[in-house]
């Protein structure tokens, strides 16, 4: 008696295989045809590994203090004022006063400053991560609207401003009071975040 041969998958299972090459090929070759995204200036974003090592072990430190997450930027703003805004600031040295004064240590009066003085330094630390956002934006850009040709300008005024831009000048409209712009293009956002920087009455921060 003949033997049947049971009915195998092993050819579908080849086909299968045999159109997903076909289709990663594909793929592949899209890939490569597409051009590669352009990182215009103030776009790019590194994070040195040294950096977030100190951020993390000072982050620790600040942590077993008691200090937490919704306490950094009002840290920030601490930190960010200077020695005589600081001895010049009554409210704030009645705050750290009588925080001292109900603390064991300097961790424990910490914890209860930011939280006395929250509102104003909430304010001075927007401003200040404002700030280092801006000027390092503006470290990458400085160089790149003088360098422009004719070519690279009229590509810049052709295309929408980015993300990145947005959201700084979104961030920078919120830190500052201003409303927010009408930006027509790439160049446009640019000019106005270096404008908005450059005029010394938006340095100031809110009262």
């Amino acid at each position: 008696m003949e033997h049947m041969k049971p009915e195998s998958g092993e050819t579908e299972l080849g086909v299968y295989i045999d159109e997903l090459g076909r289709m990663f090929a594909n793929l592949k070759s899209m890939e490569i045809g597409l051009s590669g995204p352009q990182i215009t200036p103030g776009e790019a974003v590194y994070r040195d590994q040294r950096d977030v090592f100190h951020q993390i072990t000072l982050g620790a430190v600040l942590t077993a203090h008691g200090l937490s997450a919704h306490d950094a930027r009002r840290f920030d703003g601490y930190l960010a004022m200077t020695p005589n805004e600081l001895e010049g600031d009554h409210v704030n040295a009645l705050h750290w006063k009588k925080a001292c004064a109900r603390s064991d240590t300097i961790g424990e009066a910490l914890a209860i400053f930011l939280n006395q003085a929250g509102p104003r330094l909430e304010e001075l630390g927007r401003y200040a991560e404002w700030r280092r956002r801006y000027d390092n934006y503006m470290v990458r850009s400085e160089r790149f609207l003088e360098a422009l040709d004719k070519d690279k300008l009229e590509a810049m005024t052709a295309r929408p401003a980015s993300r990145k831009q947005l959201w700084l000048v979104r961030y920078t409209c919120e830190c500052l009071g201003l409303p927010f712009p009408e930006l027509t293009d790439r160049r446009a956002a640019f000019l106005w975040l270096r404008d908005a920087g450059a005029n010394p009455r938006y340095k100031q921060v809110r009262e």
